[in-house]
């Protein structure tokens, strides 16, 4: 994979449509007092793919789009190849110079993101490719049908029609009364007090 960038002016004033970058070279340095680590990106831009693979030399750039740095925490490592990371910190530091980032993929060619799985099929954060955990459950929490791991959906109700505090929808409990121990006909419930702070079993 590489990625292409343009239009570039190079230092002797020359305009080249799309340039080729890729990556010379990374160096990874632990960050004092702390378990993240500084990484430098090395970026090489060529006047084309094939002026690399002809081994001619790389154009001259300034410094802030040649050395692309970031942190990257432990865990990290276990959620996307240490290339992914680095193709999208080199867009990011391009796309924010002012230049079109396209990226180039070879023929049969794997992305950067293909290795985040293990061989179960999931990833660091336990979800497919699909986006689905093995309990069959999304990153938001609901299994295809539309229901959370407490069987209640996206409106909070279970499939009775009531949610987590006992209420439908009216807000009614499953006996017809409110919170305050009221039923639709403005009766209280059965042995409760009605207080200032709400209602009491007597």
């Amino acid at each position: 994979m590489g990625i292409t960038a343009g239009p570039y002016t190079t230092e002797e004033g020359f305009t080249i449509p799309t340039v080729y970058l890729s990556i010379d070279c990374f160096r990874l340095l632990k960050a004092l007092g702390s378990s993240d680590f500084g990484t430098l990106f090395v970026v090489n831009a060529y006047r084309s793919r094939d002026d690399k693979l002809a081994g001619r030399q790389a154009l001259r750039m300034p410094a802030h789009l040649t050395n692309v740095e970031m942190f990257l925490a432990p865990d990290d490592f276990y959620k996307q190849t240490l290339y992914g990371y680095a193709y999208t910190a080199i867009k990011n530091v391009w796309t924010a110079a002012g230049y079109t980032v396209n990226d180039v993929h070879e023929a049969g060619q794997l992305t950067p993101t293909t290795f985040i799985y293990d061989a179960s099929g999931f990833n660091f954060f336990g979800f497919n490719a699909n986006g689905w955990d093995s309990a069959g459950y999304g990153e938001d929490g609901f299994n295809l049908a539309g229901w959370d791991r407490e069987h209640y959906n996206r409106e909070g109700f279970n499939a009775a029609g009531y949610n987590r505090n006992g209420y439908d929808k009216n807000g009614y409990d499953k006996n017809g009364y409110d919170v305050m121990g009221y039923n639709a006909a403005g009766e209280s419930r059965p042995n409760y007090m009605s207080t200032s702070m709400g209602t009491i079993s007597s």
